[in-house]
């Protein structure tokens, strides 16, 4: 059951059972100190990918996490990964507490990630430009425990939105030029596509929607963004090989969006 006691809408296939098991993990892990589980992104926004799309969740916690439920948790993904081999790199969990969640806008608060392609959980302090996620939360996000997210998110203007836009986007070339790994490379297309947009003053998208409208207006950088496109559809084999994402084009590309971005 969700919020309130409204019933959970269907999930995308094969994510179920997943998030089944974090939310039995995150019990186990922090008790009584889980205020709310919030999931967003494709899995609720209708842009999901079997077998590529990411679970993107939002855990508010009563308390900033501490040392033992760290370890906990750490211990936690690691069995959850072992039981969901399929999932292992594919989990974006944000841990925050309902302090700093009501107060991202002032300053930064002590919060424990782990996100595919970056490692470990690990704990860290929020940034400016992550208010894009609190944003989508808000807007999009559904109560897979606790009350309703518009009653714990702080509500966003349009020039906040493009603040926390402008400053991820301004983060995204050194992190795109340090990246290990072709999904980062993805996620830097996708980003890039869909700061451009709301450049030009279209608001949020999907990532799906962000790279088709790019692709549209910006034909130079049509082949970066299909191979993010036929990534984000699971191509496989000598199909995918042919549209690999060039770690030089997809920091130019976040670097134009980047550019455009600080202009508006």
């Amino acid at each position: 059951m969700t919020a309130a006691g409204a019933s959970r809408p269907a999930l995308p296939p094969g994510v179920e059972p997943a998030v089944d098991a974090l939310l039995a993990g995150f019990d186990a892990a922090l008790g009584p100190d889980v205020v709310g589980v919030y999931l967003f992104g494709s899995a609720v926004a209708g842009d999901f990918q079997p077998g590529v799309s990411d679970v993107d969740l939002l855990v508010v916690t009563a308390d900033d996490v501490d040392d033992a439920a760290l370890r906990r948790l750490a211990g936690m993904h690691a069995s959850f990964a072992s039981g969901f081999p399929d999932w292992a790199d594919r989990v974006d969990v944000a841990y925050l507490s309902a302090a700093g969640l009501r107060g991202f806008k002032e300053r930064e608060s002590p919060i424990v990630v782990v996100s595919p392609g970056e490692g470990p959980l690990r704990r860290t302090r929020t940034l400016p430009g992550w208010a894009t996620n609190w944003h989508q939360v808000r807007e999009v996000g559904v109560a897979l425990r606790g009350p309703p997210p518009a009653s714990v998110v702080p509500a966003m203007s349009e020039a906040d939105f493009l603040r926390a836009v402008r400053i991820h986007l301004a983060e995204m070339p050194g992190r795109t030029a340090a990246a290990q790994s072709e999904a980062f490379l993805v996620y830097a297309v996708f980003t890039a596509c869909r700061g451009l947009h709301a450049a030009a003053g279209e608001g949020p998208a999907t990532k799906t929607g962000a790279a088709r409208w790019a692709w549209e207006r910006y034909p130079e950088w049509r082949a970066a963004i299909e191979a993010a496109l036929a990534h984000r559809r699971g191509e496989r084999g000598e199909d995918r090989a042919a549209r690999c994402i060039d770690k030089e084009r997809a920091v130019a590309l976040v670097s134009l969006a980047a550019r455009s971005l600080a202009r508006g």
